[in-house]
């Protein structure tokens, strides 16, 4: 049963946030765009599926989790107001109502994105990214549906990235790091394909094949989701061996290489891997700059 089965539009939760229209679901929960009741404002109201959390005590972690991620605030990370449970028990958060556009609706509009406008939105996704992981957080499911691109400026894209609410601590209770589950298969990392330990470098690879995509004009891996799965998780996967090659053959001489490959040879975790592929997208970034002013 989906969310939108349990909360109607124009119910009231809490007796605060008026529901007013859907505006968007998945595999995790449904989103409403909503009015608080006192003050006027708007926001976006995630309810998450029920059908994950009928243990109360997994609803209880989520709830303590998503109060812990709501404390990374950074301007490319959406903002958490609040959170609270449906009458039938049901997490839901309450974050910043944003006007704009998903990355996904983006590249399935436009197509293969200009390489300098690809590198700017992902230096705005690794700069959150940065962030949650300081924090002690990581994404997991990092996708072009969990970006939102907003224009406060017709020259100025701002990324927000979306969904840390469901993020997970890098390490458990225990010490141990965190296992990889759930994600989306064409853009997940090998080692939580696998089930194993994920740790900064398992989002840098989602954020690279997030790169790919924008690059390539579509999904890194041809076919269904469940083969992209068996891909990942047979082999250290190669971007070289990604659909399409021409997509990232735009950025000059192949310099954008070292901003996914890098990250596929694997680099030790001590080395900070979002400042490492954040320095190498800037440097991609100059180059078509440069390549730009020369032409």
């Amino acid at each position: 049963m989906s969310a939108a089965q349990n909360v109607a539009p124009r119910s009231v939760l809490d007796g605060k946030y008026a529901l007013l229209r859907e505006i968007g679901s998945g595999a995790s929960g449904t989103v409403y765009e909503a009015e608080h009741v006192v003050v006027g404002k708007y926001v976006a109201i995630k309810v998450m599926n029920p059908g994950a959390f009928a243990d109360p005590a997994y609803r209880d972690h989520f709830v303590t989790e998503a109060r812990a991620a709501a404390r990374i605030a950074h301007a490319n990370v959406v903002d958490i107001h609040d959170l609270g449970l449906t009458p039938e028990g049901v997490p839901y958060l309450v974050m910043e109502l944003l006007r704009g556009e998903t990355l996904e609706d983006i590249i399935e509009t436009r197509g293969a994105l200009p390489p300098s406008y690809a590198c700017e939105l992902m230096l705005q996704v690794l700069a959150g990214l940065s962030a949650a992981h300081v924090q002690g957080f990581l994404h997991c499911d990092l996708k072009p549906a969990n970006v939102m691109v907003t224009h406060p400026r017709p020259d100025r894209p701002h990324v927000k990235v979306l969904d840390f609410g469901i993020a997970r601590r890098m390490l458990e209770a225990d010490g141990s790091t965190a296992k990889g589950s759930g994600g989306t298969p064409m853009f997940m990392a090998p080692e939580q394909a696998r089930g194993e330990s994920v740790d900064a470098r398992s989002d840098i690879y989602s954020a690279c094949a997030m790169l790919y995509a924008m690059l390539a004009g579509g999904d890194p891996f041809a076919g269904n989701a469940a083969g992209a799965v068996r891909r990942v998780a047979a082999t250290r996967v190669s971007m070289r061996n990604f659909r399409y090659l021409s997509g990232l053959q735009r950025l000059q001489e192949g310099a954008g290489w070292d901003v996914v490959e890098k990250r596929i040879g694997g680099f030790d975790q001590q080395e900070k891997p979002v400042a490492r592929c954040q320095r190498e997208t800037r440097h991609v970034k100059r180059r078509m700059v440069r390549h730009r002013q020369s032409t």
